[in-house]
């Protein structure tokens, strides 16, 4: 991999603690794609405290789960980490990296190909404390179409009513739904 040419601003550590963080990733460390074509280092342990070591010196995020601490770098973090550590580990290791090559010379985007920049997307916690990049233009979108005259018409008929929005949605615009009762329709009989 030829590391001079991945465009990351690295942070300043001192060389104790990157043979440190080298080890310890060597160790018990991963990386892995994620679901915004993106690259995720992971290390995983019961105790914090080593883990916030890293996290002070790289950043990141540590999440705990199942009695597990999670420590994640992701994007511009995650890259700044490996070039940092890449000479100093085994050749399985630079292997694995070596999958994601792609991952260190390109710009990050997301699923739609918005390119990830300072202020287009923000940091969010899912259901299983895992932290994800979240595009500020496709959460717009996404707004967008819930934020619809028909979609308020029938939160404001099931506010009314007391049916589900769903149900108010169905009984305020049947034709909408007649394809989806004539499908279940065929499968009882």
């Amino acid at each position: 991999m030829e590391l001079e040419k991945v465009n990351v601003k690295l942070p300043d550590v001192s060389d104790i603690d990157l043979g440190y963080a080298a080890g310890f990733y060597e160790g018990e460390g991963s990386v892995c794609s994620t679901n915004d074509s993106s690259c995720c280092v992971n290390i995983t342990q019961k105790d914090s405290e080593p883990l916030v070591k890293l996290q002070e010196l790289f950043g990141g995020n540590i999440n705990l789960y199942n009695g597990y601490h999670y420590w994640r770098l992701y994007g511009d973090e995650c890259k700044a980490f490996i070039v940092l550590i890449f000479n100093q580990l085994s050749a399985r290791r630079r292997k694995q990296i070596e999958k994601y090559e792609n991952f260190f010379y390109s710009i990050e985007c997301c699923p739609n190909k918005h390119p990830y920049e300072d202020g287009s997307f923000r940091i969010v916690d899912d259901s299983r404390g895992r932290i994800h990049r979240q595009c500020l233009i496709c959460a717009k979108a996404k707004n967008k179409r819930k934020n619809t005259p028909a979609n308020r018409i029938a939160i404001e008929y099931a506010n009314v009513s007391g049916m589900s929005k769903e149900e108010a949605m169905k009984y305020l615009y049947p034709k909408k739904f007649e394809e989806d009762i004539s499908d279940e329709d065929e499968t009882i009989q």
